[in-house]
């Protein structure tokens, strides 16, 4: 009988999903760049976004949105698990000169993840808000909680979460799933709603924020925050 590791099999359905995002990398820009620039001013009009913040693009993919912020904040942080997709906006950091743009390839529902830590380090409390555009759906049930742990130990105390899902009971995301998702973070929602997204060809798009409220305990699911990194 073997006694060899046996690696879990969420492990490669995470790797599937990455997958697919690294298929679509090199069309992402065109695909959808009218949609970033929507989702965008969708959350300039319901959150505060001035000069002197940090802002954290979660699953930042080619950097759309990043693009966006970095001309309207002090810093941006885009963080994604898809090698292709970072290496896209890496270049636009290099060669378009984004001086206020800082990207990670990081898988932040991994503990083990280098680049996780380093970012749980070093923004701890953060960022003023964060932004994440279509990607919870992304992220495999196994790693839901400490995924949600690790963005709710980034997020500064009163900032605000703001995230686009597609809408729907089964594979989309409802109020209540984005509750269960808020909680892991320690978060407090603040609204959801579904709006229409008249980029073609239109769609429905469900648009939640939460807050981090100043006081409130992380329920904390993620072993890496709980490590003193002070030192």
């Amino acid at each position: 009988m073997s006694h060899g590791f046996v690696v879990p099999a969420f492990v490669f359905q995470q790797m599937a999903v990455l997958e697919e995002w690294n298929a679509v990398a090199d069309e992402w820009d065109e695909r959808d760049g009218g949609r970033a620039q929507w989702v965008y001013h969708l959350v300039k009009k319901h959150v505060p976004i001035t000069p002197d913040m940090t802002v954290l693009d979660f699953g930042c993919g080619t950097g759309l949105i990043a693009d966006a912020l970095r001309q309207d904040v002090k810093k941006v942080v885009g963080v994604d698990a898809a090698v292709c997709m970072v290496e896209v906006c890496e270049e636009k950091v290099e060669l378009q000169k984004w001086k206020n743009v800082q990207v990670y390839r990081a898988l932040l529902g991994d503990p083990s993840d280098e680049d996780t830590q380093e970012i749980l380090r070093k923004y701890k409390d953060k960022f003023d808000v964060i932004i994440a555009n279509s990607v919870l759906l992304s992220v495999i049930p196994e790693t839901i909680g400490t995924t949600m742990s690790a963005l709710g130990w980034l997020l500064k105390p009163n900032g605000y979460f703001c995230h686009t899902e597609k809408p729907g009971d089964e594979k989309g995301f409802t109020t209540e799933k984005a509750q269960i998702f808020y909680e892991k973070a320690g978060l407090e929602m603040v609204s959801t709603s579904v709006v229409t997204c008249d980029i073609q060809p239109a769609s429905d798009v469900f648009f939640g924020i939460a807050q981090k409220r100043f006081g409130r305990k992380h329920c904390c699911e993620f072993e890496v925050p709980c490590i003193d990194y002070s030192e």
